[in-house]
């Protein structure tokens, strides 16, 4: 078996699912303020890891997804939505650009 058809064995395909979706689990923790930074972490690997194809192609991915932004007429639709106590933070939220954490 060479080394391309072992990087396509169900194992190691696996693997690299597991190893993606845990660092996308780890990343998705992070306030989006810091995307600036770190829509491209940097890794630092041992064990020749680097040179692993799929961990390569981690590198290459967009981490953070783009915010959403509402429309004026998605704002009211969603505040006529929302409870009193909801809508007032929302709207203190919204106004004075508080992030989640603050």
């Amino acid at each position: 078996m060479n080394r391309d058809e072992f990087l396509q064995t169900p194992g190691i395909l696996k693997f690299a699912e597991h190893i993606e979706n845990e660092l996308r689990e780890f990343l998705g923790k992070v306030d989006a303020s810091f995307a600036p930074i770190a829509g491209q972490p940097t890794m630092l690997l041992t064990g020749g890891g680097a040179d692993i194809p799929f961990v390569r192609a981690l590198l290459t991915q967009r981490w953070f997804r783009t915010p959403d932004i509402l429309t004026g007429d998605e704002v009211q639709r969603l505040l006529l939505e929302l409870s009193q106590r909801e809508r007032v933070m929302v709207l203190l939220a919204g106004s004075t650009g508080l992030r989640r954490g603050n």
